[in-house]
């Protein structure tokens, strides 16, 4: 229920059987505490998100619960932003971690 950003590398991108795509930044998916996710009718304005696979990513947004996890529900592209090739050793990590929470607006996004 609160507005945050989340950080870590994409490890996996599935399309569901309902059109859905979901990001998961774990490794081992059974063992993931965190994943966002573009519902079918949002997926024109989010665009092809298979080149984010193996990114790190910083995501923006009101974090939910879903099946007892943590999800960002990403509807607009400007809530992921891609980290620059020469990613620092501390964001290069198996789990995201959450990397700020507030109000919105810009001033949330790690880049």
């Amino acid at each position: 229920g609160q507005h945050g950003c989340v950080a870590g590398r994409v490890y996996r991108v599935v399309h569901t059987h309902r059109g859905n795509i979901r990001l998961y930044l774990c490794r081992n998916r059974s063992q993931c505490s965190f994943h966002a996710t573009v519902y079918a009718g949002d997926r024109d304005s989010v665009g092809d998100l298979w080149y984010l696979r193996g990114r790190v990513i910083a995501i923006v947004g009101d974090i939910t619960e879903f099946h007892d996890s943590p999800q960002i529900v990403i509807a607009d592209k400007d809530q992921i932003q891609v980290a620059a090739e020469d990613v620092p050793q501390e964001f290069d990590a198996a789990e995201p971690r959450p990397i700020g929470r507030g109000h919105g607006g810009r001033r949330n996004r790690a880049w």
